[in-house]
């Protein structure tokens, strides 16, 4: 299913304090790669930005700044297709920019390839996005990003917060930012401990990207033809990841504990997981609704508490 993005709706969040003040901070004082020189065409202050991309590393998947916050690459977008080692590069972008707006991650169907299973195009398409600042996208940086959304309401909640809440589900302490494909490997300076943590958040993210991708396929054909827009369904599907991360935590964990070999695709579709995401299709279109619903009360809400 393709979306009309002439009829996406702009879904934009309040930008929290610690967010406005980093932006105003590195507007002041530039950064290592800017340029300080007017070019035609291009933003004074713009830089190229780079960055890597994964469940395991994903191959021609298409990254960029969402400028509009729809959670789509539109037209006039700063974007870039991934090589290999998930590697990207964005050109022309201010720091403002990349202090204030979300990455996003597109996965072609028949196209991009995960370096877990070289040569292998990707059967269909999902997304996956990361809060500004980061420079690496992966499921579970998406799912640091939903925290955030899940919580806009309240104006204390800060990043920290949400990477924290994220690596209470998953029982660990390591940089949810962190390139886990990079630090598990034998030439990373991380400890034996830490390299077999990042090892089991490489395997969660297997999982969780399956999840999606699957979820993702079946929402958008049981909401076709509506005017649902691509953000609300992504909010629905990684929302519902979210709420089972922790249990799809303590599976992946038993499956190490029980040293067989481990299958992502078959755990994803696990009775005990899918008990906990599986999507009513006769019911999304509701809950969906629901879920904007209270998405729009808890804005509403912090508008009257800024006024005050």
């Amino acid at each position: 299913m393709k979306f009309n993005h002439s009829n996406l709706k702009t879904h934009t969040f309040k930008k929290s304090l610690l967010v406005t003040g980093i932006a105003l901070a590195l507007a002041a004082c530039g950064s290592s790669n800017s340029s300080d020189n007017e070019v035609e065409g291009e933003a004074v202050g713009s830089s190229s930005f780079s960055g890597t991309v994964a469940d395991g590393y994903l191959k021609d998947a298409r990254v960029c700044l969402d400028l509009n916050e729809n959670k789509v690459c539109d037209d006039g977008e700063p974007s870039a297709i991934s090589t290999d080692g998930g590697e990207f590069t964005l050109d022309a972008v201010t720091d403002v920019q990349l202090a204030t707006y979300s990455l996003v991650v597109e996965v072609i169907a028949g196209l991009t390839e995960d370096e877990d299973e070289p040569g292998v195009p990707i059967d269909k398409a999902y997304s996956m996005t990361a809060p500004a600042g980061y420079d690496f996208v992966s499921p579970l940086t998406t799912m640091v990003k939903q925290e955030l959304e899940e919580n806009e309401g309240d104006v204390s909640f800060t990043l920290e917060h949400a990477e924290a809440a994220i690596q209470t589900k998953l029982g660990t302490t390591l940089d949810l930012s962190e390139d886990y494909v990079e630090a598990k490997g034998e030439d990373s300076d991380f400890s034996e401990q830490d390299k077999q943590e990042f090892e089991k958040l490489h395997k969660v993210a297997q999982v969780t990207a399956r999840i999606m991708k699957e979820n993702i396929f079946a929402v958008e054909g049981a909401v076709e033809n509506t005017d649902i827009t691509f953000d609300q369904v992504l909010d629905m599907v990684v929302g519902q990841v979210l709420e089972a991360l922790q249990v799809i935590n303590n599976e992946v964990d038993q499956t190490i504990e029980d040293g067989g070999d481990f299958d992502p695709d078959a755990l994803a579709e696990s009775d005990d997981i899918t008990d906990e995401v599986a999507v009513d299709t006769d019911s999304v279109e509701d809950d969906i609704a629901a879920r904007q619903a209270e998405k729009q009360a808890s804005s509403a809400n912090l508008v009257d508490l800024v006024a005050t």
